[in-house]
């Protein structure tokens, strides 16, 4: 693990293992199965994570803020697959996820429209081979487009209290 940085509680053993399953783009019923649960405990499991990480409910927001603190070990980084400039529409909808806004919220402060934050939302997705919101702030973390060694500067949304 990396360092950690204070004033956020640390997540049990199998806090960590449900949002390590969320973050590698399983469903929760999907992470529960794996973990051998029921749903309504890995459920559980990620309210407590959002908890001790002072994060929104939005799962890609805590797998970002879980990076960010060293509770998840940073992903191994990807080679770029041509990945050469995301359009600023995706980039702010990856930022402000990360962050922890919803879309409509992205779409808010942006000044984007709805219909096609959505399907950008979907194209960056696929740009990136993601599963969900949550696996798309993993293969961002991958591919170095967010996290320190980020390959441009973040634009989204500031990060929500």
């Amino acid at each position: 693990m990396t360092s950690r940085q204070p004033g956020y509680r640390e997540l049990s053993p199998r806090e960590r293992e449900v949002l390590r399953l969320i973050a590698d783009g399983n469903t929760t019923k999907q992470a529960a199965r794996a973990m051998k649960v029921a749903p309504a405990t890995a459920q559980r499991h990620l309210v407590n994570v959002s908890a001790k990480l002072g994060t929104t409910k939005e799962r890609a927001a805590m797998v970002h803020r879980a990076y960010t603190l060293g509770q998840l070990d940073p992903p191994e980084h990807s080679v770029p697959i041509s990945i050469t400039k995301i359009p600023p529409a995706e980039r702010d909808i990856l930022n402000g996820l990360a962050n922890g806004w919803s879309l409509a919220e992205v779409v808010a402060s942006k000044g984007l429209y709805l219909l096609t934050a959505r399907d950008d939302e979907r194209t960056l997705k696929t740009r990136l081979g993601a599963t969900n919101t949550a696996h798309l702030i993993t293969r961002a973390w991958q591919l170095r487009l967010l996290g320190p060694e980020s390959t441009s500067t973040p634009n989204g949304p500031a990060t929500h209290t």
